[in-house]
């Protein structure tokens, strides 16, 4: 029966490292070609690269992914992205004054960030030869802020804009790898063993592959817990269902990772879900002292005050209520946890 508490803090330290503008002025070129650039390396996902030539063309291997921070063409100047590959880019993509960008053989451009064409608009995104794909998972800035479908060229470009308030245009359904129409959770068999039922439905198109259920207890850092394919029927409308046998005791975060060919992937919201079974409460007597009173057999108790420090613990054995000497607790807030058969919960209490 010890009474003891641990206070583990940790410090992380980080290495700041300085990002590097990467430019060439070499025409019809791979990209994983070092010896063009003038950052002395291929461009990295923590590189900005600024195209300053006009007539760039670049190529790679068939289904490579390429990460980079951010692409700026500058005014008047053009780049062809040439092959079945995909350029990802986590900041923004910036097209000055009349300069131009072209995907063909399937290229497929990826922004994460947001489209910038606003300095005088007259630009254009287009395709030639087997075409390409533009999609902007960000907002756009075009022309003073309005859409113009006429700055997509080409019969072979499929495009898509995606801001927080829905696809601004374009072929949204064909470019997204699965768009989903619904992501829920909810408890069930609370007097057993309590699990979590997840269902999604999707339309999905050919480039996705399946989906990775990603849970937290803190709606921060996720980890895997499932795979889930794509279903094999061939309907437009397809559902998914998973049953999270070991959600944590108080609350629960999912979210869906949602995987295309070549590895390429996107998030689904997160959905939050509260554990119903609190089947405990605390409150202090008509003697000034705490008690605990719990429908089903209490474990372990600790009380913990606003700051973290630990002020008591201990373990039980066949009980349900505890009385606790409060004596030693000034007026606050404090956290309670109580551990039982059914998991580990806390309460926030101020007495």
């Amino acid at each position: 029966m010890g009474k003891f508490c641990t206070l583990l803090i940790l410090f992380f330290c980080g290495i700041k490292i300085q990002a590097q503008t990467c430019t060439t002025n070499t025409n019809s070129v791979s990209w994983t070609n070092s010896g063009i650039w003038s950052c002395g390396n291929v461009p990295l996902a923590a590189n900005d690269v600024v195209i300053n030539h006009t007539g760039i063309t670049f190529t790679t291997a068939n289904n490579a992914i390429i990460t980079i921070k951010s692409l700026t063409i500058n005014n008047n100047r053009d780049l062809t992205i040439n092959g079945n590959f995909r350029l990802i880019i986590t900041g923004n993509l910036v097209l000055d004054n009349q300069a131009s960008l072209i995907l063909s053989g399937g290229a497929t451009i990826d922004i994460l960030g947001s489209f910038n064409a606003a300095n005088n608009g007259n630009v254009s995104v287009g395709g030639s030869g087997t075409g390409g794909s533009f999609l902007s998972r960000g907002c756009y800035t075009i022309g003073g802020g309005t859409p113009k479908p006429n700055i997509f060229v080409g019969s072979n470009l499929k495009w898509c804009i995606q801001c927080v308030s829905g696809n601004v245009g374009g072929n949204c359904n064909q470019i997204l790898p699965v768009r989903l129409l619904f992501f829920k959770g909810a408890f069930q068999n609370l007097s057993t063993k309590p699990s979590v039922s997840l269902e999604w439905s999707v339309l999905a198109n050919s480039e996705f592959q399946y989906f990775e259920i990603e849970r937290s207890e803190d709606g921060i850092k996720f980890e895997k817990i499932e795979r889930i394919n794509k279903s094999a029927l061939g309907n437009p409308v397809q559902n998914y269902q998973f049953t999270d046998e070991s959600p944590f005791p108080n609350q629960t975060y999912y979210r869906l990772k949602e995987v295309e060919n070549g590895g390429f992937f996107n998030y689904s919201r997160i959905i939050g879900l509260s554990s119903p079974i609190q089947d405990w409460v605390v409150w202090k007597n008509i003697n000034g002292n705490w008690e605990v009173n719990s429908q089903k057999t209490i474990e372990e108790i600790r009380i913990q005050n606003s700051v973290g420090k630990c002020l008591f613990e201990n373990t039980y054995s066949n009980v349900t209520k505890i009385t606790i000497n409060s004596n030693p607790f000034p007026s606050g807030i404090y956290i309670v946890s109580v551990r039982t058969i059914s998991g580990l919960f806390f309460k926030k209490v101020q007495f």
